[in-house]
């Protein structure tokens, strides 16, 4: 068990210290996933990344590095997605006061943070994720109207 939690710690480090290493994690927890014997782990470690490599994030430039994950943990069900939304959250927050440094009306990364928002809306009880996902929606829609956030469901 103490090697377990090692080698978590030390996967948390990896993907913080280098964020082209965040492909290959992924790649590790899509085996352990497929393994039917190894598939408990696999989520296990989705977790561990939820509750600790979350929360050690900065909503800032390099965020965007680690999205293949958010959209990852977003696709578990059984992890709540409240700490990807505030995450989010922070970054959009962030982006505003850039934009406002920078002048730039266009927002590159909307439709990724949308996306996000999708995979939660779709694996995940609404009851769950609808206050801050609709607080997180309702923001993009004020501060980036570059950002297509309608219905286009027929």
């Amino acid at each position: 068990m103490v090697i377990i939690m090692v080698m978590q710690a030390w996967l948390v480090s990896l993907a913080l210290q280098f964020r082209r290493l965040v492909p290959c994690l992924l790649m590790l927890v899509d085996k352990l996933l497929l393994c039917e014997e190894h598939s408990v782990l696999g989520e296990h470690l989705l977790q561990v990344f939820n509750a600790d490599l979350l929360r050690q994030l900065a909503p800032d430039k390099h965020l965007p590095a680690y999205f293949l994950i958010l959209e990852r943990i977003a696709e578990n069900g059984r992890i709540p997605p409240g700490a990807i939304v505030d995450l989010l959250i922070a970054y959009s927050r962030n982006q505003v006061i850039a934009s406002e440094t920078t002048a730039s009306g266009l927002w590159i990364r909307g439709s990724q943070v949308l996306l996000i928002c999708r995979t939660i809306m779709v694996h995940h009880y609404s009851s769950r994720a609808f206050h801050s996902l609709s607080t997180l929606l309702a923001f993009l829609v004020v501060y980036f109207p570059d950002v297509e956030v309608q219905d286009t469901a027929r």
